[in-house]
């Protein structure tokens, strides 16, 4: 039996007829042959589709082909089977066809013999092989949800600087309100790294809501008063090698979120104790551009330094 029948897709299909008269009556798999909606269409009528092949088959839909079948595509996320409990809406799945948008998969990399986290003129941090995929972070959840765990740093502020850049007409806010309520859905494990007075509620208000949605085995919180790096704390170290890959989302990404993944100065103990070690050295990191909060280009600590570090990243600001 099919896995999306009855009057659900008779009205799914009325409301694509709406959006687009020349489908026409939508009886034949055939109709859609030269669509951008037949792999969706295939899904629906295979008795074995589940609903994160829904969500990847609409996340691949051309941007002008998913706001023209906005009306259905709603509709659809809140009646395929299981999907209106998710709450994944369709402007979390829209594929941006910009840069900023796409996820750089950063290769896990040990501490190099020369790091040297001193001033730009001398500063050897890891520098490490880096891609740019062909999707988004949203994209990158979905194709890897058993294999990649979510950690945000330092996001308790939502009107932090850069918050509010635009990419594509959707601000870096909700980009990461989306990230993470995909990664809820997917149930990844997902960590808060949080600085300054202890107590406060890790992330800022939208987000919490998400993340607090997840069972609590898996989300987490580690917290230094004044420090950048966390990763001292056996905790974050357990938690970041428990999995293959970490998207990496948070503020500022020219000095916390660098700090945390390239290197920093930051000593595990006194001057003579070893440097903690950045995050890249646990597993490999997925970041994008829209999903890194800072103002204008990326770089780190100075406009010309890091883009070895960020590769395809470096430098990308608010188209």
């Amino acid at each position: 039996m099919p896995a999306y029948t009855g009057n659900h897709m008779t009205t799914f299909r009325q409301l694509l007829r709406v959006a687009n008269p020349s489908i026409d009556s939508g009886l034949a798999a055939r109709v859609f042959g030269k669509s951008s909606l037949q792999p969706l269409m295939a899904i629906l009528n295979d008795a074995n589709g589940t609903a994160v092949q829904v969500y990847l088959a609409i996340s691949r839909l051309p941007r002008d082909k998913a706001e023209k079948y906005r009306r259905p595509l709603t509709y659809l996320l809140t009646t395929y089977h299981g999907m209106a409990l998710g709450g994944i809406i369709l402007d979390d799945l829209i594929n941006q066809p910009i840069v900023q948008t796409k996820a750089v998969r950063y290769r896990r990399t040990p501490m190099p013999a020369n790091f040297n986290p001193g001033p730009p003129g001398v500063k050897v941090l890891i520098q490490p092989q880096s891609a740019m995929t062909d999707g988004s972070i949203v994209q990158y959840l979905l194709h890897h949800p058993d294999t990649t765990n979510l950690l945000l740093i330092h996001l308790a502020d939502a009107n932090s600087a850069g918050m509010d850049e635009s990419f594509n007409g959707r601000t870096t806010r909700e980009y990461i309100v989306s990230a993470m309520r995909v990664a809820r859905v997917l149930q990844c494990p997902t960590a808060a790294m949080t600085v300054g007075q202890a107590g406060q509620p890790p992330l800022f208000p939208a987000l919490l809501a998400q993340y607090r949605q997840l069972p609590q085995d898996l989300r987490h919180v580690f917290h230094d008063n004044h420090a950048h790096v966390c990763t001292n704390q056996q905790g974050l170290a357990d938690f970041l090698e428990d999995r293959e890959n970490c998207v990496v989302i948070g503020f500022d990404g020219t000095v916390c979120v660098a700090a945390n993944i390239f290197g920093c100065p930051e000593r595990t103990g006194g001057p003579d104790t070893p440097y903690k070690q950045p995050v890249l050295t646990f597993a490999n990191v997925v970041m994008s551009r829209a999903t890194l909060v800072t103002n204008g280009q990326l770089a780190i600590q100075t406009p010309t330094f890091g883009r070895a570090e960020y590769g395809p990243l470096a430098l990308l600001g608010p188209n």
